[in-house]
């Protein structure tokens, strides 16, 4: 018998299988010569015969050991079952193929047995037993109880969860995070002080009332959490541990033996999301032996040895200029004005040269990099604190080109040549348009809004005629050429004056002109 499956339910696993199961094991070399040279060492103890019970290398282990170790004429076997940084426990069974072994997430099993005792935790498992996934990040929490026993439905490629059995779900979604920045509004409080801002109160609200949710509905599913053999958590941060374990009489202790990380990365909490967790994680895969440098073990013999002093290690050479320069360009990026001042003038210059010179060439300065990023307050106080805006950038581009089409960069250029006076600077060479005052700009926006305003009318009473038009053309299309009796009931009730006569009109002229057309057919 041979098993052909490349995936298992792990509590469902057939008994056949789980018989034959052992831990993956290898093979590593060791000179037995030193057995001669001390019996008593740490190396010759009965712990070690006791893993050699029982196996003989294969013909292939004995001529790939032979051609690399000459010198070792033992093999002893190396438990792998339980590889350091993997996610998974590896066995091995004659009714696995050759070069082939069985995982099984580490998470799943009793952490306490994974080392000494593998199998026997593999048959630890509850068939009829529960367990929980909990998901919970940016304001989104999500949470089912599963049973370990399947479902009667079959699965298919649209329906992969046919056959989880969910004993409860629930999910819940506040608004918590701050957009664009990132981070919940609690952990910004605490960082930089309560922001007094409508969206912040909102958001602290918004945390309140998932907490409550969330440790309402774990209290409600205290009994079924009692009983489950498992209790998958993704939570990152303190924050978000806190909202379902932990805190006083949450039905999940702080310290709870069953809690196990999901060792995968995992998408937003959502039902479906904790469906697709608990499928993968109850997998039992049959896959390729997983690659293991094997090497001697050390001679046990003990051996005199002298400490050379090794040299220290180079220490990477930190460019103070580039240090430098990533805080100005930091300081640039979030438009902070005074502590920007304080760096430039350390360097001691306001047109301090940014490093390294490859990487900041086309926007050699603070201001041309900050005219580069639409900075404009960052633009108007380095201006203002004497930067030179007559530098020019790669090309031979101006600061007034590399504005572009940023109107309020542009607006505080030309504010600040009007500020500075024709005097300062050659404000030619710069190419920044004719000098204006605050109030211009303003003067100039006012117009300009007033100007697209009448367009916009005009556009808007030109389609409302035509509109109006249309709907003319289509009561003469529906009510014929004017042949009519019974006076104004003619379907124009609700329309004005104007447009009675407008009808009345157009009906005369289509009557005229088929009275034309009669007598030109006699």
């Amino acid at each position: 018998m041979s098993l052909t499956q490349k995936s298992l339910y792990i509590f469902d696993l057939p008994a056949s299988l789980v018989s034959t199961l052992s831990p993956f094991r290898t093979v590593s070399a060791y000179d037995s010569s030193s057995e001669s040279e001390s019996d008593d060492n740490e190396f010759s103890d009965s712990s070690d015969s006791s893993d050699e019970e029982g196996f003989t290398p294969s013909a292939s282990h004995m001529t790939q050991y032979k051609e690399e170790y000459e010198d070792f004429d033992h093999w002893k076997m190396v438990n792998l079952a339980h590889i350091s940084g993997s996610s998974f426990v590896y066995f091995t069974s004659s009714l696995i193929p050759p070069g082939k072994v069985l995982s099984v997430y580490k998470s799943v099993l009793d952490k306490d047995m994974i080392i000494d005792r593998p199998v026997d935790s593999l048959t630890q498992l509850k068939p009829d037993g529960k367990s929980a996934v909990l998901l919970v990040g940016a304001g989104h929490f999500a949470g089912a109880i599963f049973s370990h026993v399947r479902g009667k439905h079959k699965t298919n490629i649209s329906n992969p969860f046919a056959n989880i059995n969910v004993l409860a779900s629930k999910s819940f979604h506040r608004y918590t995070t701050r957009r664009k920045q990132g981070g919940a509004q609690g952990a910004s409080d605490n960082a930089k002080g309560k922001a007094k801002s409508a969206g912040s109160n909102m958001r602290r609200q918004g945390e309140l009332a998932l907490k409550q949710e969330v440790q309402q509905l774990l209290e409600s599913w205290a009994p079924e959490l009692k009983d489950c053999q498992k209790i998958y958590i993704r939570a990152s941060g303190s924050r978000n541990k806190a909202l379902i374990m932990g805190y006083p009489k949450a039905p999940i202790p702080a310290k709870d033996v069953r809690v196990a990380s999901i060792p995968f990365v995992t998408k937003r909490p959502t039902y479906d999301e904790t469906r697709r967790v608990w499928l993968q994680i109850t997998k039992a895969q049959v896959v390729d032996q997983p690659q293991v440098e094997l090497t001697p073990t050390p001679e046990p013999a003990t051996k005199v040895t002298v400490k050379e002093s090794k040299p220290e290690s180079a220490k990477p050479v930190v460019d103070p200029e580039v240090e430098a320069t990533k805080v100005i360009v930091e300081h640039i990026k979030k438009s902070r004005l005074g502590p920007l001042k304080q760096e430039l003038e350390s360097k001691g210059s306001l047109d301090f040269t940014l490093q390294p010179a490859s990487k900041y060439k086309p926007y050699p300065t603070a201001l041309l990099l900050a005219t580069a990023l639409d900075k404009y307050r960052v633009v108007t106080g380095l201006l203002e604190w004497g930067a030179d805006p007559t530098i020019k950038a790669t090309g031979g581009k101006t600061i007034w080109d590399i504005a572009g089409n940023s109107k309020k960069t542009k607006d505080a250029l030309q504010i600040a040549r009007h500020d500075l006076g024709d005097d300062k600077w050659d404000w030619s060479a710069t190419k920044i348009g004719p000098a204006m005052s605050k109030e211009d700009i303003l003067a100039c926006d006012t117009a300009e809004k007033l100007q697209i305003k009448e367009k916009l009318e005009k556009k808007l009473q030109k389609e409302e005629e035509q509109k109006k038009k249309q709907r003319l053309e289509r009561l003469i299309a529906k009510h014929g050429s004017g042949r009519y009796v019974g006076g104004d009931n003619l379907g124009t009730n609700g329309l004005s004056e104007q447009e009675k006569q407008y009808i009345e009109r157009e009906r005369r002229a289509r009557a005229a002109e088929a009275r034309l057309a009669r007598f030109a057919k006699k």
